[in-house]
Formats: structure tokens, sequence, C-alpha cells
């Protein structure tokens, strides 16, 4: 009997990928997703378009179009090298799946290795003074005198402390990328009269 070989990523410089299946870990063309472990496209074209090999969004970040929201997340290393931009998404021939499980499980893997970037469906939350990114479909949360960032149909929210007389409360705004003029991937604060202005 032929002793099956574990195959693994050869060595190199490995990036993290954001990715969704069905939840029978299947995705198109019905390729069946392993929980965790090594999977390399059969089909694999370093052609720069979309099909001949595995996709997802690099470092959590991208257009998110494909994304199953009602399905599994998945995590997947890369190796750098290996990544073909596809303007909005990647493919790459082999990964290796380090993570298959719900959408925030997956996110916080990425936030905790990109703490910086736009992770697509993030829900991002600082405090006063601080800086919220969060990509595409994502919640972008600040305290007062704080900056929000999001995606495409994103959400920013920041708090201000209300120091009428009768009052003294923090109060809330909210925004929604896509109305009355709020960009996608562009800082916001709120100005004196609590509007959200560029900034």
């Amino acid at each position: 009997m032929k002793k099956s070989i574990k195959k693994h990523l050869p060595k190199g410089k490995t990036v993290l990928c954001l990715r969704s299946v069905n939840l029978d870990r299947t995705s198109y063309n019905n390729f069946k997703w392993p929980a965790k472990g090594f999977v390399e496209a059969p089909d694999f074209s370093p052609e720069k378009v979309c099909g001949q090999g595995l996709h997802g969004y690099l470092r959590g970040c991208g257009e998110a179009t494909q994304i199953k929201w009602d399905g599994l997340f998945q995590v997947v290393k890369v190796l750098e090298k290996e990544v073909i931009d596809l303007d909005g998404k990647v493919k790459f021939p082999r990964c290796e799946v380090i993570f298959t499980g719900t959408q925030k499980d997956a996110i916080d893997i990425l936030i905790k290795e990109y703490p910086c970037l736009p992770v697509i469906g993030a829900t991002v939350v600082v405090g006063n003074n601080g800086t919220a990114t969060a990509g595409n479909y994502g919640t972008a949360t600040a305290g007062y005198y704080g900056t929000a960032t999001a995606g495409d149909n994103g959400r920013l929210i920041i708090s201000w402390y209300d120091f009428s007389i009768n009052t003294s409360r923090y109060r809330t705004e909210v925004a929604y990328v896509g109305e009355n003029g709020i960009e996608a991937n562009v800082a916001y604060k709120l100005n004196d009269k609590h509007l959200f202005v560029k900034a």
C-alpha cells in the first residue's frame, strides 16, 4: 500500500486571504474545500483573468461581490509571490486553509494580523480620539473626536458629547456610504454642528 504524502505550502513569505464557501464547503463548480489543510487548483493558469485558480480577498480587503454572507468564512495562507491581482480580489494556485467558521471569527483573525486595513465586513469600534476603519459592508464606530472610514455599503458611527444644560450625555450620529455624499474609503469626522465632514 502506498503511503500518502501530506502536502504543505513551500517555504516563502505568506499572506492571509479571506474567502467564503457554501455551508457544505463547496464553491464555484462544486469545488469542495477542506475545513483545514492544503488545497491546490487542478486547472490553475497564471493568466490575469477570473477562473482557473483559487480565489480570495488579499488581507481581507476587496470588493466583496462574491462573499457568501450566509455561508462559511475561511482564512487561507498563500505564498505572497503566487498572488495574482484581479482588481478587487486575487487568485492563486494553492493555499493552506487555516480557519473555517463564522464571519466574525474569520474577520477577527484578519484584523489581528492586519489591524490598520479595511477588512471586508468588519465591525471596528474605537474610543475617544480613535480611528476606526472597516472594509466593504463593514461598520466603523469611533468615540468623541474620533474618525471613521468604511468601504462600499458600509456604515459610519461617531459619538459626541452633548454639554447642554438639560442633557449632558453622549449622542451618536450615523452615516451610510453611498448616501448624502458619504464616500467609500474616505475618513470622516463630525464638525461643530455634528455633521459628517471629510477628516
